[in-house]
């Protein structure tokens, strides 16, 4: 049966504080992000909003209220509650196939609108007016309407990974049932914008990413659109990256060579004369990566290094 959603009244018990002033914060919200921009690897750079303190508080108490509550399908590997070594699990899906495809959405985030949500929530709970309102105000940024861009999910708050699984729902489903109409053995993963499919049909991947381009032409919600110039074709004579993990031929997953050269050498640099601080937290970033995607390295990193490693591993740094 489906629900009133009441969001204003649970957001204000939920918070502590009344419905009125829920209402009169989420009013300001699109003005309450900082703006910046990152380099991206291959050319172009990525625009960040980062919510402000109030602005995320919002966005959890929406997160525990609604969101929370609906099942993300199972192809989805990417910002999963509890789901342990994401970036390894999806790789893993494709070790032991000779074909893979990887097929990536351009402006994945910001393709995403308040009405492809609405969508999926109006399955689960019945919105008045003002649920509708409050969910756009608060999830969506709409700082950029004085150019003519409509509001869109913004890379940086906390609530956006998890929208992005929640409306990509029923197309994961579709992607699922293409994968298993060109080959019922087929591995399928998807990892936010990046989609892989892999087979050991020969021509099968050309199958399934002409199927996609068939489903998404006629999508609505999302409105996605591939970015073939990132269409990558991969094959067991190649080396096949998936979610910037080594598949090796032998059907193992790597972080590969550069990165393990990479923090052997900065163990090493430590040895001999202290890290500094942006080193030590560069360490222990790829340290944290290593141990999740390929724990046997880390494991041997660890005997190897001894107290060098558990020095960087477990410096502490003062806020």
């Amino acid at each position: 049966m489906v629900s009133r959603l009441n969001l204003a009244d649970k957001m204000a018990t939920f918070l502590g504080m009344p419905a009125s002033e829920v209402s009169q914060l989420a009013g300001k919200m699109s003005k309450w992000y900082k703006r910046y921009e990152k380099p991206k690897k291959n050319g172009g750079k990525r625009v960040i909003f980062h919510p402000c303190r109030q602005l995320k508080a919002l966005q959890y108490a929406v997160s525990e209220i609604v969101l929370n509550n609906f099942n993300i399908h199972p192809i989805a590997h990417a910002y999963i509650p509890g789901k342990a070594s994401p970036l390894k699990k999806s790789a893993e899906e494709h070790a032991s196939y000779r074909y893979t495809v990887r097929i990536d959405f351009k402006d994945f985030f910001p393709s995403i609108r308040p009405g492809d949500l609405k969508i999926r929530i109006e399955k689960a709970y019945t919105l008045s007016n003002s649920d509708n309102l409050l969910l756009g105000q608060i999830l969506f940024y709409s700082g950029l309407a004085y150019q003519g861009i409509p509001p869109f999910l913004p890379i940086g708050a906390p609530t956006s990974p998890v929208i992005s699984n929640i409306v990509m729902t029923d197309l994961d489903e579709k992607f699922d049932s293409i994968s298993k109409a060109v080959d019922q053995d087929s591995g399928i993963s998807r990892y936010a914008d990046d989609l892989y499919f892999s087979t050991n049909e020969k021509g099968g991947c050309r199958q399934f990413h002409k199927g996609v381009q068939r489903l998404l032409s006629k999508t609505e919600s999302p409105r996605l659109v591939i970015n073939e110039n990132k269409t990558l074709y991969l094959s067991k004579g190649t080396k096949r990256v998936v979610n910037g993990l080594y598949v090796t031929p032998d059907g193992n997953v790597s972080i590969g060579r550069e990165r393990k050269t990479k923090i052997k050498s900065m163990i090493y640099k430590h040895s001999k004369s202290p890290l500094s601080v942006e080193e030590l937290k560069r360490a222990q970033g790829v340290l944290a990566y290593i141990q999740d995607c390929e724990p046997e390295f880390y494991n041997r990193l660890a005997q190897k290094y001894g107290e060098h490693f558990y020095s960087i591993k477990d410096m502490k740094f003062t806020p």
